[in-house]
């Protein structure tokens, strides 16, 4: 970025090193505009020249005055920005029963899916932390196998402190747990008292090590099960099912704290997952009609 950032200031006969408000702003503009009016990105823009020029021979970030118009100026592009967040639909719980049902469990990789949708629904995983490399020593059972935990280690999101412990508990539904699938899954690639990889690939690597099993794979595997069900895949991914589980709990009308707790949320991000308008709409007209009836 801070490359890109330089070869502009070249082109404009600008002085790149120390930033002033002139280049940042400039820059700042045209990469708005080459994203056709997107500020999306525009923060991490911003982080990248900043930590570019308060190392070294930078000369530092900008005095107090021009960071006062240049966050003035950001302020604007971001009121500009009329692109809409095209986040992605939750799979919800009765889908998942409903869609996985005629899944063929006796073969591993449609097995190894479906439990990690379960693992990533009641578990609000990301994708991503299903796919971090995760072993079997890092699922916990409790004595009588009803309940679960994962512990994560570092990631982007958690980069101090102590490990994340996520439980699972049995539930009524068809779940990760209640279905079995997980402890099908331990006997059928013996990973009780194993350390191997959680969801392996299928394919060994030209050095010999065994990986976890693709992002793509996981995200196409969802992709199809949508598109057998009569969906536009284009409106799922794998942070469906974080979404999903998320959204089951507003739903079901869990505290909210306690949904940030589980979900591991340090901000009100967690409101983004409550992806389900039809019960806001109908919970807000229930409330209305009892209002009128009083």
């Amino acid at each position: 970025m801070a490359c890109r950032y330089e070869g502009w200031c070249a082109l404009e006969g600008l002085v790149p090193w120390p930033v002033s408000y002139d280049s940042v702003s400039g820059y700042l503009c045209m990469f708005v505009m080459q994203l056709e009016g997107s500020s999306k990105s525009m923060g991490a823009v911003l982080h990248a020249l900043r930590v570019r020029s308060e190392m070294g021979l930078q000369g530092g970030w900008l005095g107090v005055s021009d960071a006062r118009r240049l966050a003035l100026l950001v302020g604007q592009l971001q009121f500009n920005d009329m692109h809409i967040v095209e986040r992605k639909q939750p799979i919800r719980l009765v889908q998942l029963n409903r869609w996985t049902r005629g899944i063929d469990l006796g073969d591993n990789k449609e097995l190894m899916f479906v439990t990690m949708c379960y693992l990533g629904h009641d578990g609000l995983l990301r994708l991503g932390e299903l796919l971090s490399g995760l072993t079997a020593a890092q699922v916990q059972w409790s004595h009588d196998n009803h309940s679960l935990s994962v512990i994560l280690g570092r990631s982007k999101i958690n980069r101090q402190g102590d490990p994340e412990r996520i439980d699972i508990h049995d539930h009524r539904a068809r779940s990760a747990v209640k279905i079995k699938m997980m402890i099908i899954w331990f006997d059928r690639m013996d990973l009780w008292n194993s350390r191997d990889l959680l969801f392996p690939g299928f394919r060994n690597a030209k050095d010999g090590v065994r990986k976890t099993v693709s992002g793509s794979w996981a995200r196409s595997h969802i992709k199809k099960l949508v598109r057998a069900n009569g969906l536009n895949p284009d409106f799922y991914s794998g942070h469906s099912l974080r979404a999903g589980g998320a959204t089951d709990l507003f739903v079901a009308r869990v505290p909210y704290f306690l949904i940030k707790k589980m979900g591991r949320w340090k901000s009100d991000a967690a409101m983004i997952y409550y992806r389900s308008e039809q019960d806001v709409v109908y919970a807000v007209s229930k409330a209305f009609s009892k209002l009128a009836n009083t």
